[in-house]
């Protein structure tokens, strides 16, 4: 994969995989070449495989990281990012995307008030909006 031929990539996982139904690293090093694809549905299932080959492979749980944030499901790959860490506490590569997913869902879950463009908190502290929010109650 190092020659960045993804599609070719996958062909010899696949048939390694073929080979060798309980080896995690191969389903692990598909699911990298599926991501690189942009194919991240893939890849998650490919994690899921080699996680359950191998429960304590560290780097199915950082891949299934980076496939859920490109999914923009942050929680999930929050939650994959952290049983990396326990399994491997000093990995920086995995505490950096940690951190990055943890941004991305702050970033999701913010005040902004999804399609519409404005900040819901910042509409309901405005003084004028008050006013106007009383006079209405007030005369209807």
């Amino acid at each position: 994969m190092k020659e960045e031929n993804y599609s070719r990539a996958m062909e010899c996982y696949s048939e390694a995989i073929d080979l060798d139904l309980r080896n995690a690293v191969y389903y692990c090093n598909r699911a990298a070449a599926h991501s690189k694809l942009g194919n991240y549905a893939e890849a998650t299932g490919d994690c899921e495989r080699a996680i359950g080959i191998d429960p304590g492979y560290s780097k199915a749980y950082g891949r299934m990281g980076l496939a859920l944030t490109a999914m923009s499901k942050y929680p999930e790959a929050i939650s994959y990012f952290k049983k990396a860490l326990v399994l491997d506490p000093e990995n920086d590569t995995y505490k950096s995307n940690l951190k990055i997913a943890e941004q991305k869902q702050r970033e999701a879950s913010g005040p902004i008030v999804a399609g519409l463009g404005f900040d819901m908190a910042s509409l309901i502290n405005n003084p004028a909006f008050i006013s106007m929010v009383r006079h209405k109650i007030q005369y209807n």
